[in-house]
């Protein structure tokens, strides 16, 4: 191939290059060379600035001279660079994205171990007084929360009269003592604490029936299917039997004193033709009262899961009923009554002889406060109840002077140890402004305003209840069962 006409340029540097050049002098690329079409010769271009120049090169002196250079002045780059604008390849994307989130990971981790030994592991381990205190704000906030409902019944404050019932003095797991003429708390052990009530509901039971019926020597006839449930259930029972026509009066006593679900049920039926739809009443009084701790779910008093309440939600409701002008007279002669005779029918042409399980728990014990081995309170009366799951309750309705005062224990031991329970917080925790002095009893007394103002009281710690006569005796008095005309024995477990 003839070189002479041929024009070589570096491809790198764009030098021009002698057609025996192996490497461009300026870049040092190394030079490659294929063959090109013969190309037409072009005029040669002169330099009029070198022309003049050898012409006369005086004029130029002046300026300093450069020698050209044959070695390059930077070395090449390894590799052409990416230009402007070209496309990274998607791989790089994932690796970036990959090693970002296996990194967010990580800290993720090491955060979180963190934040578990600070909390449960090695010296940071939660201390019994921060146990306490953390149990503390959550029952502040229940309280808060209870003292926030709306209805008839507001839930009192925790004043300075206020003690707390040391876990040791009773047996019960929950328990409070209210002052139902002021609304005001004097102890209190878990008392606002879900707890599962048992018969204590047929409180409500009476409540209800006494607001809805003008008329007690009204009757209802149990059926056969009213019998049937009642001994499917294996409830305790007043003893009525089918086809017999019972008074109002005699089911709320029935109801009351041996705990009959029997009388409850036929009340229920009598009020509203069915159990479901008396339930549906008790919870509307339930919300009608503001208390957002209970809940009723059947009659008869056996054990539900939606069946619940409190201790404190319980005195309220005995609070209610005691400051209810329309039924406060009846409630308390029957909540009061140690026995009771039913109305003579063909059925029972005696009559059901009815005796309170409650009065007979008490049988053989008084109230003493100052220890002087003297009644000092009167017991009027209350309620029972026992189920397996729930223990045994009992609601106590004390009087001093004018006052009513209401205990209510849940979750006792056994029978024996729930009067117990009741007795203790009342020798302890009762007031005792009307026994002191004179003129300390009559400046007491001048600050009482039923209702409006709170009492200027003290408590004073007693000793354990103190029985009058032979306590076996009253707990086997206590213990015993009734034997009625049905043929079957009602237990009073409760």
């Amino acid at each position: 191939m003839n070189t002479e006409n041929t024009n070589l340029f570096c491809m790198n540097c764009g030098r021009r290059l002698t057609a025996e050049a192996q490497f461009c002098p300026s870049c040092g690329a190394e030079v490659m060379r294929s063959e090109q079409p013969k190309q037409q010769e072009q005029p040669e271009q002169t330099d009029r600035y070198a022309t003049q120049y050898a012409e006369d090169p005086a004029p130029y002196e002046q300026y300093e001279q450069f020698e050209p250079y044959d070695t390059p002045r930077y070395a090449p780059p390894p590799s052409k660079p990416a230009a402007r604008g070209q496309e990274v390849p998607k791989s790089l994307y994932a690796i970036v994205l990959s090693l970002t989130l296996a990194g967010m990971i990580v800290v993720g981790v090491i955060g979180g171990m963190i934040i578990h030994f600070t909390r449960s592991g090695g010296e940071k381990v939660q201390t019994e007084a921060q146990v306490e205190s953390a149990a503390a704000e959550e029952k502040s906030d229940n309280t808060t929360a209870q003292k926030e409902s709306d209805g008839l019944m507001k839930y009192p404050e925790v004043g300075d009269k206020f003690q707390e019932i040391s876990a040791s003095s009773i047996s019960a797991q929950y328990g409070v003592l209210l002052d139902c003429e002021n609304n005001e708390m004097y102890a209190g052990k878990n008392y606002d604490e879900k707890a599962y009530p048992a018969s204590l509901s047929k409180l409500m039971t009476v409540i209800v029936a006494l607001e809805q019926c003008n008329d007690l020597s009204d009757t209802y006839e149990f059926t056969d299917s009213d019998i049937k449930s009642l001994k499917d259930a294996n409830t305790s029972v007043a003893g009525f039997c089918a086809g017999e026509k019972v008074t109002i009066e005699d089911m709320l006593y029935g109801a009351t004193l041996p705990s009959g679900a029997d009388a409850a049920l036929g009340l229920a039926k009598y009020i509203s033709g069915s159990e479901d739809e008396f339930v549906k009443l008790m919870n509307d009084k339930v919300e009608e009262l503001g208390l957002v701790g209970t809940h009723f779910a059947n009659v008869y008093s056996l054990h539900d899961e939606e069946e619940y309440s409190t201790a404190l939600d319980m005195a309220l409701i005995v609070e209610y009923a005691l400051n209810n002008d329309k039924i406060s007279d009846e409630f308390i002669k029957i909540i009061s009554a140690k026995d009771y005779t039913t109305s003579k029918n063909s059925e029972h042409e005696e009559g059901i002889e009815l005796g309170s399980i409650f009065m007979s728990r008490y049988d053989g014990f008084y109230i003493d406060r100052n220890a002087d081995g003297k009644k000092d309170a009167d017991v009027i009366g209350g309620k029972t109840g026992y189920t397996e799951e729930s223990g045994y309750s009992l609601a106590s309705v004390y009087k001093i002077e004018d006052t009513y005062y209401v205990c209510v224990t849940m979750k006792s031991s056994t029978a024996e140890t729930a009067t117990s329970d009741n007795i203790t917080i009342a020798e302890r925790y009762l007031p005792v402004y009307d026994m002191l002095d004179d003129d300390s009893s009559t400046a007491a007394k001048n600050t009482t305003t039923k209702k409006t103002t709170k009492k200027t009281t003290t408590t004073q710690p007693q000793t354990a209840p103190q029985p009058s006569g032979d306590e076996s005796a009253a707990a086997a008095r206590a213990g015993k069962s009734n034997i009625v005309n049905g043929g079957y024995a009602v237990s009073d477990g409760e």
